[in-house]
């Protein structure tokens, strides 16, 4: 083990003062063209190659004292978390019987031999602190899925997850066979932190020079092809060595995504090394990377809102009665598969809905003058008379403006940080009884392009209404906060409450975060 020296001290508490989990510099990735696979690969390499070297093992600052600050534990600051059991060991300083260092791509596959000129050996985006027993059980195994008939490697329950065993997968590692012809599949909650740590050594490492130190580097290559990979495993260092499988670790990137842990291992080796892992800052650099689905140039957002919609809904009661109850309620039964609205009222013809098209201009991009489409494919209600109904059945509003597709046309268009604000107007009237208890609006987008890539939000709730200005009482639905949207999440239903109208009032809805449902 080590000597505690002061230096590792004052090392560990200056980078947690200075090093909390953070963003990358401004303008890091404008370099990045992501116009096809070709393109973003050449760009990423060149803006993460050429990192600062650390040490293996060394008196000074090494690769112990960094690792033990990147996977320091969330629930012992003492301590540190280990890759695939998850275990909490007392940081040890240096080397021990507990844990060791993990490369995840094993480094007898094209960069056994440690020297001072050996960049991927100590590349500690893709070394993690395992279980001694852990490490020599995966051993050079390809990572993949594995099924039931193979060995189970439970996990501890820590830092708020693991430790299920049980039926397969459970919160296990599974393995089978050994060296290229076995499988290893990393337990749920870590299989997204290899992914991109291995996404990450095939970028970083494209062969030819430290272009600082002059050093050469390997060309470092995912595939699914097993015989590739077995070929680099010769003993001494390589000009090109394979892992995979490819196609497993982009599934397990896309299950299991960027999590606080993975951010603390990122930003204490970022600020160590001087280069990012860009699969988590921009996880969607995978798609065109790897799968060459490129449509999409996202830049750094300027704001942290977006007004995307506004909807005017119409409902024009026909008849003497003024007072007319109305009431929108949803037809699922479309041919085409979306939802159209039709509306019913007493004795009394409705003139129809509209909802209207909107197009404005998206804030907190690159590009002012981006301009947002919204389609709703003409969708308006035919007149219809219902007799017989009364108000205590006919109490409330319920609609579905449903936007069919919408559209956002910009050079880079902000997706992170996103908020949708939908502002509707209700005209028309309806039975007012101080009781909301059954009201309910429901509004979707069923799909978003951006640039002509389709990208699904999620789900979107509603604030508290006001009528004639005043803030509803008695009302159990109502909510309040401020809603974000993620790029990943898909966009299914947005919910809120609705008021019984006076004649002629006007009521605002904005569309933000469901906050409760009492």
């Amino acid at each position: 083990m080590k000597p505690i020296t002061l230096g590792a001290l004052l090392l560990t508490a200056v980078f947690w003062s200075n090093h909390a989990i953070a963003e990358p510099d401004p303008g890091y990735y404008d370099s990045v063209d992501t116009s096809s696979a070709q393109a973003a690969r050449k760009t990423l390499h060149e803006i993460i190659d050429d990192h600062v070297r650390i040490p293996y093992t060394d008196n000074l600052t090494d690769t112990w004292d960094v690792l033990e600050m990147a996977d320091q534990s969330q629930d012992d600051p003492n301590g540190i978390i280990t890759i695939y059991r998850n275990a909490i060991y007392i940081k040890q300083h240096g080397g021990n019987d507990f844990y060791n260092r993990e490369h995840t791509w094993p480094r007898s596959y094209g960069f056994p031999d440690d020297h001072p000129g050996n960049y991927p050996f100590t590349d500690m985006h893709h070394l993690f602190l395992a279980d001694a027993d852990y490490n020599f059980s995966r051993s050079n195994i390809p990572y993949a899925n594995c099924d039931a008939s193979c060995i189970e490697l439970v996990t501890d329950n820590n830092d708020g997850r693991g430790g299920a065993s049980g039926p397969f997968p459970g919160d296990s590692n599974w393995m089978d066979g050994e060296f290229t012809d076995g499988r290893w599949q990393v337990w749920r909650e870590r299989r997204g932190d290899i992914a991109r740590a291995m996404l990450y050594m095939d970028i970083r490492y494209a062969g030819g020079t430290h272009s600082v130190t002059g050093d050469a580097e390997p060309d470092l290559i995912l595939t699914n092809d097993r015989s590739l990979i077995d070929q680099g495993n010769t003993g001494n260092n390589t000009s090109v060595a394979y892992m995979g499988l490819l196609s497993v670790l982009l599934q397990w990137h896309k299950d299991d995504p960027v999590d606080a842990i993975e951010r603390q291992h990122h930003e204490a080796v970022s600020a160590f090394q001087e280069n990012r892992n860009p699969f988590i800052d921009h996880p969607e650099y995978a798609d065109c990377v790897f799968g060459d689905i490129c449509k999409t140039v996202v830049g750094e957002c300027d704001s942290n809102f977006v007004n995307l919609v506004e909807q005017t809904i119409i409902v024009t009661p026909t008849g003497d009665d003024d007072t007319a109850n109305i009431q929108c309620a949803l037809n699922t039964a479309a041919d085409d598969g979306y939802p159209t609205v039709k509306m019913t009222a007493d004795t009394y013809y409705i003139g129809g809905i509209i909802v209207e098209n909107f197009t404005g201009t998206l804030e907190g991009t690159k590009k002012t003058s981006t301009i947002i489409s919204v389609l709703d494919n003409s969708i308006n209600c035919t007149a219809m008379q219902s007799a017989g109904q009364t108000s205590a059945v006919i109490k409330f509003i319920r609609g579905e403006p449903r936007i069919r597709f919408m559209t956002i046309s910009a050079s880079q268009p902000c997706l992170s940080n996103l908020r949708i604000q939908n502002l509707l107007h209700f005209t028309g009237t309806s039975a007012n009884d101080n009781s909301c208890s059954n009201d309910v609006i429901f509004g979707a987008v069923d799909r978003m392009s951006i640039d002509g890539m389709d990208v699904n939000f999620g789900p979107l709730q509603a604030i508290s209404v006001m009528a004639e200005g005043n803030a509803l009482g008695g009302c159990k639905d109502t909510l309040l906060g401020t809603f974000k949207l993620n790029r990943s999440e898909i966009f299914n239903t947005l919910t809120g409450i609705a008021t019984s109208l006076k004649a002629g009032a006007q009521v605002d809805i904005n569309f933000n975060q469901f906050q409760g449902n009492a």
